[in-house]
């Protein structure tokens, strides 16, 4: 009689824990905090899983197993999942890389590319100067950052005038001041005193203003003449190579006798 009371004891209380019911509140929007501190959901047995989502901030309760105002067993386990927030990615450097190479290196992170050209004086153009947020900080994954392309160096004009009739050292100077490079000096025979400058590229005639830092070439008198001149003698006779073995010839120019 006493085994049949005590089986019978065990068997009621396990009977009435089975039976026993629980409404499944709203629990999406909830923080997972929310829930253990609340007493209203002592009675409740949760099976945790964490996921990324980058619309809910990291704690909020974003799934739930069973819906709002289904009827559970007191004992069952309602699995709630649990936003880790976005997925976070480190942003790398790119400085220096081409743009094409720098778009592939963020794709691989699925990072996406908001480009915007302006001019830098160090990195040649084509290439990355930096990025916004700067590299080795954590953005969501899927976020666009901005990427600061390289136009090259600013160009900045800068009006020059004829060098010509300038002593050298005088155009050089003038070409300096004018924040030009002297290029290349060439000498050529002219009527022009020495050292005098005879022509430069470029020509100013054409234009008046320049890239700064543009090399001008300059020509140089060397303040003497040269000619050239082909002798043409004719009627002479027949056999008189044979005969002469030996011509010499007197040339004066303008009356003046040559040697």
């Amino acid at each position: 009689i006493i085994a049949a009371i005590v089986v019978f004891i065990f068997v009621w209380r396990s009977w009435g824990k089975k039976t026993e019911s629980i409404t499944v509140p709203k629990f999406i929007g909830k923080t997972y905090t929310e829930l253990l501190n609340d007493a209203t959901y002592a009675d409740y047995q949760f099976e945790v899983k964490k996921a990324h989502d980058a619309d809910h901030p990291a704690g909020t309760i974003i799934a739930q197993s069973y819906p709002e105002g289904r009827k559970i067993k007191k004992t069952q386990t309602i699995t709630i999942t649990v936003s880790e927030g976005p997925e976070l990615v480190t942003i790398p450097d790119i400085t220096n890389f081409d743009i094409n190479t720098a778009k592939q290196a963020l794709r691989a992170k699925g990072i996406e590319a908001e480009l915007i050209y302006q001019t830098d004086a160090t990195i040649a153009s084509g290439f990355v100067i930096t990025t916004n947020p700067p590299a080795t900080k954590q953005i969501p994954v899927g976020e666009k950052i901005d990427v600061y392309v390289s136009l090259g160096a600013e160009i900045i004009y800068v009006s020059y005038d004829d060098f010509t009739g300038y002593d050298i050292e005088v155009a050089k100077k003038k070409i300096e001041d004018a924040g030009l490079t002297v290029g290349e000096i060439t000498y050529q025979d002219s009527t022009k005193p020495k050292n005098i400058v005879i022509a430069q590229t470029p020509d100013s005639s054409t234009n008046t203003t320049i890239a700064k830092g543009t090399a001008v070439d300059l020509v140089v008198s060397t303040g003497t003449i040269s000619y050239t001149y082909e002798l043409v003698v004719n009627d002479l006779p027949n056999n008189f190579i044979e005969t002469h073995k030996r011509m010499v010839l007197a040339v004066s120019v303008g009356g003046v006798e040559l040697d």
